[in-house]
């Protein structure tokens, strides 16, 4: 019984880290990397 529980609850904290690694948002400024301006209209798309 103990370790069903365990399981499930080792389920649950799975789930949540899942669900909740799909809802961030990345945000910076992307600068050029010979004089260190920033680039403008930028988009970075993150594969995954």
């Amino acid at each position: 019984m103990k370790k069903r529980f365990l399981f499930m609850l080792f389920f649950l904290f799975f789930l949540m880290g899942i669900a909740w690694s799909q809802t961030g948002t990345v945000k910076g400024t992307v600068t050029s990397g010979e004089d260190g301006l920033p680039v403008p209209e930028q988009v970075s798309l993150q594969p995954g």
